[in-house]
């Protein structure tokens, strides 16, 4: 119930800063799914009692420990409102109290926040308890069964462990590097990707989905799996050590280059007559740079990456330059064919595409 009594005294701010992070980040959740669990959250936490947000907090309980029922009719309205409102569930109110921390870690002037508590009024106070009631957060997310959202949520819980140690003033640096000192912070890195991957696999988050669900959905695991397999890569790729999840036990076949409520309309096909895509995947339309274009290229680009870290972290050094000389061009291939994808569009320079150094630049740790 703490949880939700920080959600009903700072709802406004923990809002907008939900709502910065969606102005400036390729986020694993659509907005849409966000903005539909950010509307009901007055539903979700009931009247002005405690007892009203003891009942609440019961309710979620329940509701997260029951499995997602979905069904291949299902209307992408139905699936939203089956895990907000009402039937909210813990990890969605996760996700939504790590990406406002988040947005305070990353973004320097929401550090002073308008709120109708005065004691929340900084953002450094606020930031303390948002951090601590995800940390809670895990922990229920830990007994529950893995769904999509969950995979959301530790994804998000991996990116704001990296921000809140590099914000305390302690440098994450290569293993071999690392001091005594810092060793638990690394422990702690590859112990949240662990958990990613564990849900990755137990799940079969791995492979495409073939239970019948309707496309929204079969794509936004595949844009789960696809972050995921980013973020694994990346760590990989810091510590030196080989990557948790391997893409022989994976489909490689990326996500589409459409978001999913565009996915969900009734005359949604990928063809030439309705949503065509060039040789690459990549959507044929003009003007629009979506979230999951960005995703889907790091995902093509971690899968070189993973090549790359066979390479330099492999025993056997023989036809090492052989090997370096077919994996490190295909680097080359893909960034070159997402610039034309992303100049091709003609993005407003303010959006996404002003942050495409800066993303190019934490791909490739420079």
């Amino acid at each position: 119930s703490q949880i939700l009594m920080l959600l009903k005294s700072n709802m406004l701010p923990i809002k907008n800063l939900v709502k910065q992070y969606y102005q400036r980040c390729a986020p694993i959740i659509a907005y849409p799914l966000m903005k539909t669990a950010l509307d009901s959250l007055p539903q979700t936490i009931g009247g002005p009692d405690t007892a009203d947000v003891q009942g609440s907090c019961l309710r979620m309980f329940e509701n997260s420990s029951q499995r997602l029922i979905v069904h291949q009719s299902m209307a992408i309205e139905e699936y939203y409102l089956g895990i907000t409102g009402l039937n909210m569930r813990w990890e969605v109110i996760g996700n939504i109290l790590i990406l406002a921390a988040v947005t305070l870690l990353d973004i320097p002037d929401t550090r002073q926040l308008d709120s109708d508590q005065s004691q929340d009024s900084s953002g450094l106070c606020l930031l303390g308890k948002l951090l601590s009631a995800a940390d809670r957060c895990k922990k229920l997310c830990s007994k529950e069964d893995g769904n999509e959202l969950t995979i959301c949520f530790y994804y998000n819980y991996c990116i704001l462990a990296t921000l809140r140690h590099d914000d305390s003033g302690v440098n994450l640096c290569p293993l071999e590097n690392v001091s005594d000192a810092n060793q638990h912070l690394v422990r702690e890195l590859w112990s949240n990707v662990s958990d990613l991957a564990t849900v990755i696999y137990s799940g079969g988050y791995n492979l495409d989905p073939k239970d019948g669900s309707p496309l929204f959905l079969r794509q936004l695991r595949r844009r789960c799996f696809a972050a995921t397999f980013f973020v694994d890569k990346t760590v990989a790729t810091f510590l030196k050590r080989p990557p948790l999840i391997q893409s022989r036990y994976c489909d490689l076949t990326p996500p589409f280059d459409f978001d999913e409520d565009e996915m969900a309309k009734d005359d949604f096909f990928i063809g030439p007559t309705a949503q065509p895509v060039d040789q690459n995947g990549w959507a044929m339309d003009r003007g629009k740079l979506r979230p999951i274009t960005f995703i889907r290229f790091r995902f093509i680009l971690a899968i070189i990456r993973e090549q790359a870290l066979e390479v330099v972290l492999t025993i056997d050094k023989q036809n090492l330059a052989e090997q370096a000389a077919f994996v490190f061009p295909l680097g080359y291939m893909n960034i070159s064919n997402f610039l034309l994808v992303a100049f091709y569009r003609k993005q407003r320079p303010h959006g996404m595409l002003a942050q495409l150094p800066c993303i190019t630049a934490r791909l490739y740790g420079t």
